[in-house]
């Protein structure tokens, strides 16, 4: 079974978006996530949290699902295509490289693909993701002429980061390691304490959200887990 599939006139509409503006090299979409029947869960559209596609919002939003997007094969020729040492975040690193590079790009505000959710996708490899997302953003930030608006952002992007993957293994049934990840963001945060506490809770309501589900915020604060956390959190010397 596939795990997306194209809506009617998708490469057609994202062609004539390249034909107007014949500098992009990537042509981006919004997506439908899609029960592994194929019934509507919710449309993601990203172009309202992230405008503008540049390396500074490719690096903090990560709003990247190669389905959904169009490059233009100049462009992936030059960046050298997909790196076959990444298990997971490929994409991603695909998209940073191309910015990097100056690659420009711009939505077509509209949806025109469905992603399946089910136990296959890669959207439950967690860990392999987790562990690729973070190489991935080390490259990034070891790269020597970096913009240095970019090079500003480390720290949040870094804290970020590591916030979503926490998210993504609470999502995916990995808590224990949630901690951890939590545990990897606390250095990075430009919160206090109680803020960098109801930062995370939002997180993870906002992400659930964005993936068609309602937080259970009750159910995360009484896991053992998230008491361990905040036990943890106590006994920092941020405290």
């Amino acid at each position: 079974m596939r795990t997306t599939f194209f809506l009617p006139n998708k490469l057609a509409a994202q062609v004539a978006v390249f034909d107007a503006q014949p500098e992009l090299g990537i042509v981006h979409s919004g997506w439908r996530r899609v029960t592994q029947d194929g019934d509507p869960l919710t449309d993601v559209e990203p172009w309202h949290h992230t405008p503008r596609l540049n390396l500074e919002n490719w690096l903090r939003w990560k709003p990247i699902l190669p389905s959904a997007m169009m490059f233009r094969r100049s462009w992936l020729e030059r960046a050298g295509g997909f790196d076959p040492q990444l298990h997971q975040a490929e994409d991603t690193d695909l998209v940073l490289r191309l910015a990097y590079l100056g690659c420009k790009a711009d939505w077509l505000r509209q949806i025109t693909v469905c992603y399946r959710q089910h136990g296959q996708s890669a959207f439950n490899q967690s860990l392999a993701q987790a562990r690729s997302l973070e190489i991935v953003i080390d490259r990034v930030f070891a790269q020597p002429e970096l913009p240095v608006p970019v090079r500003m952002m480390e720290n949040h992007i870094r804290y970020n980061t590591f916030v979503w993957i926490a998210w993504l293994l609470y999502h995916t049934g990995s808590p224990k390691i949630m901690v951890q990840y939590l545990q990897r963001s606390w250095p990075y945060t430009p919160y206090s304490t109680v803020e960098t506490i109801v930062n995370w809770l939002e997180s993870f309501s906002q992400f659930t959200r964005g993936v068609g589900g309602s937080l259970d915020a009750d159910a995360l604060g009484q896991s053992p887990e998230w008491q361990q956390l905040m036990h943890w959190v106590l006994d920092s010397p941020k405290c």
